[in-house]
C-alpha cells in the first residue's frame, strides 16, 4: 500500500513532484539496525520538458541517503514514463504494475545489498574504484588545476563520506578500541556514495535555493547519474552483478 508523504514543486513550478512511501517493502541490510524505507516518486513536468514519471528509490532514514532501485533486476522495466500524449488508460495500468510489483522489486534489492554487505573491499579495489569515479586529470592539460584540484576534492568528500557510513557500524566501537582498522563492505561504499550525492557533491542552483537544487539534483539530475555509475562498478568489482 502506497501512503502518500510529501509534494512539492521545482523551477517556480513548472516541475511537480509527489513521494509516496510503501512501509509494507522496508527492509534492513545485514547486521545494520537502522532500516531502510522504500518510495515511489512522481513527477511531471507542466511545461512540456519531459514525460511524467514514476521511479521507485529509497531513502536510510539515518542519514536520509537517495538511491534508485537499480540494484533490483526488474528497476528499468518496471520505471514508468508517461507522455503527455496517447492512451492514458493503458498509462493507469503501467502505474498500478509497478505498485503491484514494487515488493519484488526491492526484495531483490534487499538480496543484492545483502550480498554486498558480505563481500569486504580491498585496498586495491577501493583504488580501481575511486580512479574510476573520479578520474585523473593531467594539470598540463587543457583542464588545468583548478580540475585537479576539483577532482582531488570530490575524492577527499567521498572518503569522507565513507568514514561516517563505517562509523555507523556495529563494530566500529570495538575495531577503533583495540587500535585497528575497521574493514567495511561494498554495501558501506555504496552508502557513501549516496551519501556524497546527497550532502556533499556541489550542484549547480541558478536561481534556487539549496534544497530545491539538490533535491533535483539527487533524484533526477547529476547526482542519480553519478549513484548509477558507482553502483554499476560496485557490482562488478564485487562480482555480484555478475
Amino acid at each position: 500500500v502506497a501512503k502518500m508523504q510529501t509534494a512539492g514543486a521545482l523551477r517556480e513550478g513548472r516541475r511537480v513532484w509527489m513521494l509516496m512511501s510503501l512501509p509494507d517493502s522496508g527492509f534492513t541490510v545485514g547486521n545494520q539496525r537502522h532500516p531502510i524505507i522504500p518510495y515511489l516518486l512522481s513527477t511531471n513536468a507542466h511545461d512540456g520538458s519531459s514525460s511524467a514519471k514514476f521511479l521507485l528509490t529509497t531513502v536510510d532514514v539515518v542519514c536520509m541517503n537517495t538511491l534508485n532501485a537499480a540494484l533490483g533486476e526488474a528497476y528499468a522495466e518496471i520505471a514508468v514514463h508517461i507522455r503527455h500524449t496517447g492512451n492514458i488508460g493503458e498509462k493507469i495500468v503501467a502505474v498500478k504494475r509497478m505498485l503491484a510489483e514494487a515488493a519484488t522489486v526491492f526484495g531483490d534489492f534487499k538480496v543484492k545489498a545483502d550480498s554486498l554487505d558480505n563481500v569486504r573491499v580491498s585496498k586495491d579495489a577501493f583504488e580501481e574504484f575511486m580512479s574510476f569515479i573520479f578520474p585523473a586529470v593531467d594539470a598540463d592539460s587543457g583542464r588545468g588545476s583548478r580540475a585537479v584540484t576539483n577532482r582531488n576534492n570530490r575524492v577527499l568528500q567521498l572518503t569522507e563520506a565513507l568514514k561516517q557510513e563505517i562509523m555507523l557500524l556495529p563494530q566500529y566501537t570495538v575495531t577503533s578500541q583495540t587500535g585497528g582498522k575497521p574493514e567495511f563492505s561494498y554495501w558501506n561504499l555504496l552508502s557513501a556514495v549516496t551519501r556524497f550525492t546527497t550532502h556533499m557533491q556541489p550542484v549547480r542552483k541558478g536561481e534556487r535555493d539549496e534544497g530545491e537544487a539538490r533535491f533535483e539534483h539527487q533524484l533526477l539530475g547529476g547526482g542519480a547519474e553519478f549513484n548509477a555509475r558507482a553502483t554499476g562498478k560496485i557490482l562488478e568489482l564485487s562480482g555480484v552483478g555478475r
